[in-house]
Formats: C-alpha cells, structure tokens, sequence
C-alpha cells in the first residue's frame, strides 16, 4: 500500500486535512484579532512618547509622565492630537499590524503544518503496520505456522493486536491438528466400519439368495440358514450401535448426568444386563463388593456400559470359566476389578486392547463388534478416571478401574 492509497482508500489522512483547513482558519482570525490588539499597544505607547518628547521631555529611558503628555497634547490641539484619539489614524499602525500579522501567520501555519506532516506520517505508519498484519493474518489462512512479528511498543494497540493475532495464529494451528486428527479417525474409522460390516452384509446375501432360489432345501437347512441371517443382523446392529456411542463419546457430544448414587448397585445392573447373553456358556460371574454401598459421583447408564464391555471383553476373548467384579475403596480412589481365569493377554498385544476392532472374537454369541473397550476408556476418562490391564500368559487377566475421590 503506498502514500497515495493510503491517503485516497482512508477517511483518517482526510479528517486530519479537514481539520488543518479549519485550525488555518481559526488561527487567521485569531491572529488577525492578537495582532490588532498588539498594534494598538504599540501604537499607544509610541503616541505617548512622541508627546510627551514634543513637550520637552528628555527622559527617554523612563515611562512618560503625565504632564508631559498633558503639555504635549496642549502643543498639537490645534492638529486633533490627543492621547485618546483613534490610533488608525497614524500612519505607522498599518505597518506595524501587517508585519506582527505576517510574524504571527507564518509562525502559526508553519506549525499547524508540521502538526499536519507528524500527524500523517504517524498515521502512515501505523498504516504500513496494519498492513504487515493484514498480509501476516493471509498467510496464517494459507500457512498456520506463520508467526506475527510487528515493531511496535511494547504495550501499543499495534503490539496487543499483533499478540492476539499470535494466540488466534495458535489456536487455529491446534484447530487444525485437531481437525487432521479427527478426519484420519474419521477415515480409519469408516474403513474399519465398512470391513467389519461386510462380512455379515455377505452371509445375509448368499444366505438370502439361497432360500429365495432353492426350492428343495430342506427344513434344517433353512432354520440353518434363517439363524445365520439372525445372527449378522444382530451383529450388524450391535456394530452399529456401539460405532454411534464411540463416534458421540469421541465428538465430546455426550451430556453426563452424574448422580452421587451407589457404585455397587451400578456393577450389579451390569451384570444383570449382560449375564443373559452368557446363559449358553459355561462362563460364570461373581460379584463381590467389599462394603454394602460405595457412593460416588457418577453416571450410572453409561459407567454400568463400560463396566458392561469389560466384562463382555472377558467373555469373548480369554476362554475363561469365571469373572469376578469386585469394589474397592481407599482414601484416595474407588477401584472397580474385573478379573477373569482365561489364557491371558501377550504383553505385545495389551496396547491394542482399546483400540477400535483391535481384536476380533470367535464367540458369535456374544456378538462382539470390536469397539467396546474403546467405548470404555472414553467413559471411564469422562469420569476422571483411568483403566489398568494387568495379565500374564495362562494366569488370566484384570482390569482395574480407578477413580479418584
């Protein structure tokens, strides 16, 4: 932007000019009127001493005395001299006001326009540094790694913009790894999605078409095929499902109701909830709560689904016979354990455990989808609170769920 642009594109540089035009204006009037009254002075005082010389007086270095200046205005009656005559009529006055005029009009438009230069010049300036953000702030929009660098004093409106430039420069920089972040979740998301759900979108087809060809498939071979088009539409809607809570756990859009209710009866509904799907198994579970009510802060629907995933992990995954719940209490957190028998977890595998389909179940009881432990490490956060897996080949495994007070 040059001085001309700025100047033309700005009504600041035209206010400043308009306001120069109207302080000429005002100092010329004010000038005229200062330099009227000086004259006047002046005059006076010259008539005064030219009088009181005409009559004699020889002091020049002192004021005049009045009856100096009585007895020279006796010696010019006879040409209308006085003291009090009008001062306009001397000859001298109109010099004398046209040069403390001219003085007073050269000093005051020299200064108004050097105001006017400073002003502008300070003004450009402040331009060019607005300019230098406006161009900072577009590469921001192209590149959010750009940082803002303006000379300017330390606590100027100019500085404090460009720091808050800074911090927006920032919180877009963050915005946008989230966004990265969120969109290759996004992604893996949808081809984990889409290859767990094909497998069951392939049976329900070719067993479909099967009955729909077949006209001499017998009985057993169509409640055959009948229940395995059952079994992957339940699968298909349990996936669905726990991929919606995931997806809302993950997007913060899940509005908590904590309650200050009993933990133990929360680990109760869990079991009740999940105990049928175990009822063709051999699996047993026992709970045990180390005191009658364990109360704390919490949102009993969702904390009873995480609790509820662990378990149904268990069950799918470690070829156990039993899992045990237990609570626990001490002064600084509450513990829920969930402790199976089973085979155990390789130490190389127990960082894959929350991950999304991380691990795939032979069970199709239990109609396992992949994505209930990450659904369970998202409640339990929410609720300021952490899981730990403990487990050993052959020795089973636990998983402590830990809150602090």
């Amino acid at each position: 932007m040059d001085s001309a642009d700025k100047f033309i594109n700005n009504k600041s540089p035209k206010r400043l000019v308009l306001i120069y035009i109207i302080m000429l204006v005002i100092l010329t009037v004010a000038a005229y009127f200062v330099s009227e009254k000086c004259t006047d002075v002046i005059v006076e005082k010259q008539l005064t001493a030219v009088l009181s010389a005409a009559s004699g007086d020889t002091n020049f270095t002192g004021y005049p005395s009045e009856d100096s200046v009585t007895a020279g205005e006796k010696m010019f009656s006879v040409y209308g001299v006085s003291s009090d005559m009008n001062l306009r009529l001397i000859d001298s006055y109109t010099d004398i006001f046209r040069m403390i005029f001219t003085a007073l009009i050269i000093f005051l438009y020299f200064t108004n326009t050097l105001w006017l230069i400073c002003s502008i010049c300070v003004l450009f300036k402040t331009y060019s540094q607005v300019e230098t953000l406006r161009v900072k702030c577009i590469d921001i929009s192209e590149k959010t790694s750009t940082k803002v660098s303006v000379s300017a004093e330390e606590f100027s409106c100019i500085k404090r913009l460009s720091d808050a430039i800074d911090i927006l420069s920032d919180r877009l920089r963050y915005l946008n790894s989230s966004l990265m972040k969120e969109k290759e979740f996004l992604r893996e998301f949808l081809t984990d999605f889409s290859h767990q759900i094909k497998t069951s979108l392939a049976v329900i087809r070719l067993n479909s078409d099967i009955l729909a060809e077949s006209d001499n498939i017998s009985k057993k071979s169509q409640s055959r095929l009948a229940n395995e088009i059952s079994i992957n539409t339940d699968s298909m809607e349990s996936l669905t499902v726990s991929a919606l809570k995931l997806a809302k756990l993950n997007a913060d859009a899940v509005e908590y109701r904590m309650t200050y209710s009993d933990l133990n009866e929360t680990c109760s509904s869990a079991i009740r909830r999940i105990d049928p799907l175990l009822r063709d198994t051999e699996i047993k579970i026992h709970f045990d709560a180390l005191s009658e009510q364990l109360f704390m802060n919490h949102d009993r629907l969702w904390l009873c689904e995480a609790v509820e995933n662990i378990i149904k992990n268990s069950a799918d995954h470690s070829g156990c016979t039993d899992i045990i719940v237990k609570t626990e209490k001490t002064p600084v957190s509450i513990t829920i354990s969930i402790e199976d028998n089973g085979k155990g977890i390789p130490q190389s595998d127990i960082p894959n455990i929350f991950t999304r389909f991380g691990k795939k179940s032979n069970n199709v009881q239990m109609s396992s989808v992949g994505i209930g432990m990450s659904v369970a490490k998202k409640v339990t956060e929410a609720h300021n609170g952490q899981i730990i897996v403990y487990s050993e080949k052959d020795s089973g495994t636990r998983f402590d769920m830990i809150f602090l007070n």
